[in-house]
């Protein structure tokens, strides 16, 4: 398939290769307005062009950095995005680039990162800010109706069959901690009928307490850390929310969307 050039993304939406350029480039000196930018950029994902990244770079100057926000819940959500953090800026470090958080209200109109990941934030905070911003944009532990973005996620129907294998059909308590994405929260319900999403450190003992004598099923390190202490040494089956495989679609999914290549599929479920 030919690839596709600037003149395709410019014919596709009425304006001059120019006019890409400057969008492309995050040239804030011309007088074009939000409306023709957002729609460049929605070509650009469409059509999956890609520009020059070692001009850009050279270009902009300094080193590039992927910018992460979150929109979690409790305490148990800001454990979780430590845990992201974490796992996720040694995978960057392999690609030459840096890590750094930003609040989500800081998130909208980046214009200085090569990419933003948006952490657990609801499908219409994610429109709102990936409308906002000119640079690639991932979704991490977040399910979105939008084929132009990488969606990275848990598989739970897979989850949910070990489970069931080790423990029998639905027969054990599925602890996760909260989130504000309704659709990613519908999805482990259906997946786990006895799912309790926790927000705080104290929601994990009233869970163990509540449970009785069902075996325990943990999604995510944030959890499980601190589960011995405050569940005072019951077993548990841990299924990790950044495996070395999640970690590492998550860093493909970025590269390919900074350099626009074609993938078979934006969603991703490991």
């Amino acid at each position: 398939m030919k690839r596709p050039t600037i003149y395709d993304v410019a014919r596709e939406a009425g304006v001059s290769a120019a006019t890409v350029s400057y969008v492309i480039n995050g040239r804030d000196d011309q007088k074009i307005s939000d409306a023709t930018r957002k729609k460049i950029m929605q070509i650009v994902n469409l059509l999956g062009y890609s520009r020059n990244r070692s001009a850009y770079t050279l270009a902009k100057g300094g080193d590039d950095y992927v910018a992460v926000a979150a929109d979690t819940v409790g305490e148990l959500g800001d454990a979780a995005v430590f845990c992201f953090m974490k796992a996720f800026s040694g995978k960057l470090a392999a690609f030459g680039k840096k890590l750094s958080y930003v609040k989500t209200d800081a998130a909208e109109n980046l214009s200085d990162a090569c990419a933003l990941v948006l952490f657990g934030v609801s499908s219409e905070r994610f429109k709102h800010i990936a409308d906002a911003n000119m640079i690639p944009v991932v979704a991490v532990d977040c399910l979105l109706d939008n084929p132009l973005f990488f969606k990275v996620n848990s598989d739970f129907p897979a989850m949910r069959a070990a489970a069931d294998g080790k423990y029998g059909e639905g027969r054990y308590v599925f602890l996760c901690a909260d989130t504000r994405n309704a659709e990613l929260k519908e999805l482990i319900t259906r997946s786990f009928p006895r799912a309790v999403f926790l927000s705080s450190f104290a929601d994990i003992r009233d869970a163990v307490l509540s449970s009785g004598d069902l075996p325990t099923v943990i999604f995510g390190e944030e959890i499980a850390s601190l589960f011995p202490l405050l569940a005072q040494g019951r077993e548990y089956t841990l299924f990790p929310r950044f495996s070395d495989e999640k970690v590492d679609a998550v860093g493909s999914c970025i590269h390919h969307a900074i350099d626009r290549t074609p993938a078979l599929t934006h969603d991703i479920f490991v």
